[in-house]
């Protein structure tokens, strides 16, 4: 995919200046992130399956204690370190700081890369291994490559696509040795775990709709053509089939049964390095007056990721215009953390109430009644006699508990 007219390239210095600066401020702003958001039942069911995600929380929570810099600081320093292998990546493949640091933007605003810096799954170790094998793939550690491979056997089911892809690369390149392995790994990951079974179902549309959310819509339109347009035209790397094998998985396994996409958009992230090598060549082809829909192009796409990112970081604002704060997209993965604040700020460590917000507030220190406490709190509908608490953002009452103590 090379370049057919020369670009003019940052110097390393500068390059290495702006992406400092990039990774800096992600850094920072996902802290910032993780400290404003409350765990949710969502993830305490991806807890419940003690996957990576959840061995990464222990750790935080081994360093940092209960709180959550523990639970999220672990994520947001595994963000970091995507950062680092992606733009690794791309400038490899794309042979051009300008276009590497192109290409680290379109990631570090993907909704999805955000998401893995703040949320307990699986996504963002899915990530690093993903890049960390592509990278050693690509720069020639061949020795680290297949050990990488075999690590990741373990890790999560999403790393099928991987080694099918390298039977493909394998078989393509009449390289045998390494169809095999792949072939090998990939019986190994059915045997330990893989599901594709399940009948036809209506999962197709609600996949694909939640792959255009996380990658936002012009950029999963953009990212499908330029995988059907390498496919036919263009050489095909391993990167390639990562993505291409992924995208069809995804998307065939979807009709069939719900897919659990943490494990599916990390395979796929990667592939953004392809959509830039497109576009720029596209671009660099034509003379300047022509170039005119290409640039469109570039500005529909990342005005829609900046969009989407400056949403998902400055969600609390959508508060001020919504007559129900329980329809805000983020409400689910808030609330909680105040509360349990308000509460301790009130001696209140014991309360009871539902299941699900019962183990929410446990993990920021609230714990049932003790068995046999005379006396106890609980949570209930609005009373005379309750002390009420309420969560505001921006100065709009998102949320009423009352709480009544006998």
């Amino acid at each position: 995919m090379s370049h057919f007219v020369a670009a003019r390239t940052t110097s390393l210095r500068h390059a290495a200046f702006f992406f400092v600066c990039i990774f800096v401020a992600l850094c920072i702003l996902a802290v910032l992130i993780v400290s404003e958001r409350s765990i949710s039942v969502y993830e305490l069911q991806q807890l419940d399956s003690k996957g990576a995600g959840f061995w990464l929380m222990q750790s935080g929570i081994a360093l940092f204690g209960h709180n959550n810099l523990g639970y999220f600081l672990p994520f947001v320093a595994l963000f970091g370190c995507n950062i680092i292998l992606f733009y690794a990546l791309a400038l490899r493949i794309l042979g051009n700081t300008d276009d590497a640091l192109l290409a680290c933007a379109a990631f570090v605003m993907l909704p999805a890369s955000i998401l893995s810096a703040s949320f307990i799954s699986d996504s963002a170790v899915v990530l690093c291994g993903l890049l960390a094998i592509l990278c050693a793939e690509a720069y020639g550690y061949k020795r680290l490559f297949y050990v990488l491979l075999f690590a990741c056997l373990w890790l999560n089911p999403g790393f099928s696509v991987v080694y099918a892809a390298l039977c493909v690369y394998g078989f393509l390149h009449s390289n045998l040795a390494m169809f095999l392995y792949g072939l090998a790994l990939l019986l190994a990951r059915i045997i330990l775990g893989l599901s594709v079974g399940g009948v036809p179902r209506g999962f197709f549309l609600d996949t694909l709709g939640t792959l255009a959310l996380l990658f936002s819509p012009p950029l999963f339109i953009y990212y499908t053509y330029c995988l059907y347009r390498i496919c036919i035209k263009e050489s095909k790397n391993f990167l390639f089939w990562v993505s291409f094998i992924g995208i069809l998985w995804t998307l065939l396994i979807s009709m069939r049964q719900r897919m659990i996409l943490e494990n599916c958009i990390p395979i796929l992230i990667p592939g953004v390095i392809l959509c830039t090598s497109v576009f720029l060549s596209g671009l660099r082809v034509r003379l300047r007056p022509f170039r005119k829909a290409y640039l469109r192009l570039f500005a529909i796409v990342f005005a829609m990721l900046l969009f989407c990112f400056v949403c998902i970081v400055g969600n609390k604002f959508f508060y001020l215009f919504l007559d129900n704060p329980h329809t805000h997209f983020a409400y689910k993965f808030q609330i909680v953390k105040e509360l349990a604040e308000s509460l301790k700020d009130a001696g209140i460590v014991h309360i009871k109430t539902n299941r699900h917000l019962q183990r929410r507030l446990a993990f920021y220190g609230i714990l049932p009644p003790q068995e046999g406490a005379p006396n106890h709190c609980r949570l209930g509908n609005p009373n005379p006699n309750a002390r009420i608490f309420e969560v505001q953002y921006l100065g709009v009452v998102v949320q009423r508990f009352y709480v009544l103590c006998q």
